[in-house]
């Protein structure tokens, strides 16, 4: 009677440590995770500062609408938004130095953007730009495409 005891002891006792390891169990739970997430927020935070950044990463957005004007010079255009959501007004953009066009789904430049060419606009907002709006992809369609 003993042994099976000590046995259905020792099953149970492997049976918790099991369990306790795929749980995740290291000693503190939750508050050891929360110390580590908080831990690695800071880390992020203080590279961020290293790089010139505020910490606060820019909003990425996404606009749909109609091309107004284009100035390939200067690297801007503007876009009509199509969704009430977005407003009435056009939205002014500035390319930014990595951005990405595409028209049709091809590789495309600046210049073969026009006026009146539905678009869609993947774009960053940082208030203390001139131009508030960096536009990063900018897709292109040709009437009819």
């Amino acid at each position: 009677m003993l042994r099976e005891r000590n046995t259905v002891l020792t099953l149970f006792a492997l049976i918790l440590a099991a369990l306790c390891l795929v749980a995740g169990c290291s000693g503190g739970g939750d508050e050891n995770r929360q110390q580590s997430a908080g831990s690695d927020q800071q880390g992020n935070a203080a590279r961020e500062e290293q790089r010139g950044g505020t910490g606060n990463r820019p909003a990425l957005k996404i606009a749909l609408g109609t091309i107004r004007s284009v100035n390939a010079e200067k690297e801007r255009f503007t876009l009509k938004p199509s969704a009430e959501a977005q407003g009435e007004e056009p939205i002014p953009f500035k390319l930014a130095p990595e951005a990405s066009i595409t028209l049709d789904g091809r590789q495309a430049e600046l210049s073969q953007m026009k006026p009146g060419q539905q678009a869609q606009v993947e774009y960053i907002v940082k208030e203390e730009w001139k131009i508030p709006n960096r536009a990063r992809v900018v897709e292109l369609f040709s009437a009819g495409g």
